[in-house]
């Protein structure tokens, strides 16, 4: 879990299989994001696809996992 600027984001991307080339991260001053954790995903084109707030159980986890898989 990434939890400060300092938290190194390709490791943590490496665990779920994800590469370093495929992740970027922002600044979240400023946006409509209200809880922490919250994950954003978007397409290629950069449309958001899917949010999530708050932690996630394990089942909540592994669907979302699944359905970036289908956005590949």
């Amino acid at each position: 879990m990434l939890t400060s600027p300092d938290d190194d984001e390709a490791a943590y991307a490496a665990l779920m299989g994800i590469r370093a080339d495929q992740i970027t991260t922002f600044g979240a001053r400023g946006t409509k994001l209200r809880r922490v954790p919250t994950i954003v995903i978007l397409n290629r084109h950069g449309v958001v696809v899917e949010t999530k707030e708050g932690v996630l159980s394990d089942d909540e986890q592994h669907a979302l996992l699944e359905m970036v898989k289908t956005l590949r």
